[in-house]
């Protein structure tokens, strides 16, 4: 049973024996022997077969048919959660698995994602001031899995939690953490921004630049905002709306 299993898995990957052998650090020989059943690998061999497979010793063996190694502390962190379309809470799912191993956090993670995408990290920011830099350990929260995918090609991006109820037009609500776009410029006017005004927190507003004016007009979405009016020269844009992670309900 031994043999067979491992030639399966090896064929499984497209590997030659002599691919296999090298990346397990033995000799072909001794990976045919084993796959024929006419040796048995020492623990040390046989540990380093179902690492590189990634199941169980007891599946190799034949004392099992399930190859999925069982890790209860991962699986009770993933109990209830369904992925991305289910629209997780991710900031409570990075705060769970941050202090599981690599390999551990790499499962949670693709659990996590509804399709096989690439998962990339992604800072959480928040209280960003101005005179300090947009990375600076004072400013970051945390960090969150984001499928690359959806992501803008050639521009850096971060996450910024949101604090307070000024974009509630926009669904923006607080708890709500955003994807920003990293860029120092508008789009288009009245496009929604991170921006930040000396000696100010950074704010999500409408960036709007009236025509013939060197002030900038800082726009919330709540009616019970006034608008904020500022030279241009004061503001500065530290990246532009991309996307929305939703609170939960309480």
């Amino acid at each position: 049973m031994l043999g067979e299993r491992i030639a399966k898995l090896r064929l499984e990957k497209q590997m030659t024996q002599e691919e296999l052998a090298k990346a397990l650090q033995i000799s072909r020989s001794a990976l045919s022997l084993y796959e024929l059943n006419k040796r048995e690998p020492d623990a040390e061999t046989l540990k380093k077969i179902a690492d590189y497979f990634d199941v169980t010793i007891d599946f190799l063996l034949g004392r099992s048919d399930d190859p999925k190694r069982r890790d209860p502390e991962l699986e009770k962190l993933l109990s209830g959660y369904h992925g991305i379309r289910e629209k997780v809470d991710l900031t409570e799912f990075f705060n769970k698995v941050k202090n599981l191993s690599p390999s551990n956090k790499a499962k949670a993670i693709k659990y996590l994602s509804a399709t096989p995408a690439e998962m990339v990290m992604l800072p959480v920011l928040g209280d960003i001031r101005a005179g300090k830099p947009l990375f600076a350990d004072e400013h970051l929260k945390g960090q969150m899995p984001f499928p690359k995918e959806m992501l803008s090609a050639g521009y850096d991006h971060f996450l910024l939690k949101i604090d307070g109820d000024s974009m509630t037009g926009d669904g923006i609500e607080a708890g709500d953490i955003v994807l920003i776009r990293v860029q120092n410029y508008i789009d288009y006017n009245n496009q929604i921004a991170a921006v930040i005004i000396n000696g100010y927190e950074a704010c999500l507003k409408h960036v709007i630049y009236p025509e013939g004016s060197d002030m900038v007009i800082l726009r919330s979405s709540n009616p019970s905002y006034q608008d904020i009016v500022h030279p241009a020269d004061d503001v500065v844009i530290n990246g532009v709306y991309a996307g929305i992670f939703k609170a939960p309900k309480k």
